[in-house]
């Protein structure tokens, strides 16, 4: 569901008059580290419906700048035609719709583009009224935008609570494979492990690899922020525009589909996911930069993997290794409370700027008009990018973590020690 009204954007906005609405989270007992996952996923699917929503409206607000592009091309041949604006009116209406505007087009009467005098007035009248709605759409998307933050922040406290609680279940652990006896040929379920880790994590399992790290990733996404700034710098002048650039990344293409002269790019590997973001194939500048720049994504792809059947129990050496992995992992996750902080900084700062951009020097300076509207879709895209690839980075980063302590415990239960415990109890019982 929607962290909006799913009724559009604007329709959000109107509705809410202007507050923010309160997360739909019930803290009530939650206290183990499965309600703050839960919890978590919860906000991460919050957080992914909400970057799609606005990189919907995006579309939808690039849509019609094209048919005020279009009116405003027909102004030296006396107004647009009424066969033009039939069909603006026609494609207007039904962008309208989705965004949840009811108040009508503005597009004068048809019969009113009749004459020339008519055809001229009238053109202006419906470049405005379209106009109009449009700095409403992106006062929206800069609402939608901070409230995806504010779900970001709350998103990563869950997953801390989450993660220290995951040190203390690495400790407990820790106890019960000290306590384990002799060995064990035994195999273990492999449902919700062998689905979530891959092949050659599952084959290193015994030696502590296939955790990940997160340090680099987050770097990556560090330098999408600073892309945002720079991109809204590039409003200022003409020559500040020109020089905006943005630059690959440089780390391996993923195997998915992307627009022409851009690629998905793997920022991270954990388990079967791949965190990968949406950048130009090489270094673009300028307006160019922008328009790649408004492309920006970020997903997760993952490799096929069966979760179902057996696996071979681990041995003390491969369990008191997972161990070291996921102690390491997690409180890399952890650590990473200045970097996203940082981030967060930087995102708080395009929400402030955003509004700028949607009207900017409009009225009194065209150019900067212009530039404006090429680069707020480029700051919003990049925003977001930076926001779903940050919560897809903690989410597949602790599952997969998840997923080796469930082997560990798995495994630790078939040994000796354990059974010996099962056996004592019973005759307890008996007594």
């Amino acid at each position: 569901m929607s962290i909006f009204n799913g009724s559009g954007l604007v329709a959000a906005l109107e509705d809410e008059s202007g507050q923010q609405s309160e997360l739909a989270i019930n803290t009530a007992g939650a206290d183990s580290m499965e309600a703050d996952l839960v919890e978590a996923v919860d906000l991460a699917g919050d957080i992914d419906s909400g970057t799609r929503e606005i990189e919907s409206t995006m579309k939808d607000a690039d849509q019609l700048e094209r048919h005020v592009e279009v009116l405003g091309a027909t102004e030296g041949e006396g107004g647009a035609s009424e066969e033009v604006v039939q069909a603006t009116e026609i494609a207007v209406e039904s962008i309208y719709a989705r965004l949840g505007i009811h108040s009508g087009t503005g597009i004068p009467a048809l019969e009113s583009f009749s004459t020339k005098h008519g055809r001229a007035k009238s053109t202006k009248e419906a470049m405005e009224a379209i106009g109009e709605n449009i700095k409403k759409i992106w006062e929206a998307v800069k609402m939608a935008f901070q409230k995806l933050v504010n779900y970001v922040k709350d998103f990563f406290g869950k997953l801390f609570d989450a993660n220290q609680k995951m040190l203390g279940r690495v400790n407990a652990l820790r106890a019960k494979v000290r306590d384990a006896k002799g060995s064990s040929s035994s195999k273990v379920k492999a449902s919700g492990i062998k689905g979530v880790l891959a092949n050659e994590s599952l084959k290193d399992a015994r030696k502590g690899a296939g955790v990940g790290t997160i340090a680099g990733a987050a770097k990556t996404l560090s330098g999408e922020t600073v892309d945002i700034q720079s991109a809204i710098k590039g409003v200022e002048s003409n020559a500040a525009f020109k020089a905006f650039s943005l630059t690959p990344s440089g780390k391996g293409a993923a195997k998915a589909q992307a627009p022409d002269g851009m690629q998905w790019t793997a920022i991270y590997t954990v388990g079967t996911s791949t965190v990968a973001i949406l950048e130009p194939k090489a270094a673009k500048k300028g307006e160019e930069a922008y328009k790649a720049a408004a492309k920006a994504s970020a997903k997760v792809i993952k490799a096929e993997a069966k979760g179902d059947g057996e696996l071979a129990a681990l041995d003390v050496a491969g369990m008191n290794a997972v161990l070291d992995g996921v102690e390491s992992a997690v409180k890399e996750l952890i650590g990473q409370k200045t970097a996203l902080a940082a981030v967060q900084g930087s995102l708080e700062k395009a929400v402030a700027e955003i509004n700028k951009l949607a009207s900017g020097g409009s009225k009194d300076d065209k150019e900067m008009g212009n530039r404006s509207t090429v680069a707020r879709s480029a700051v919003t895209a990049l925003g977001n990018a930076a926001i779903k690839g940050l919560t897809l980075m903690g989410s597949e980063s602790t599952r997969v973590c998840q997923a080796y302590l469930t082997y560990v415990e798995r495994s630790v239960g078939t040994f000796s020690e354990g059974k010996k415990d099962k056996k004592d109890d019973a005759e307890g019982n008996k007594e």
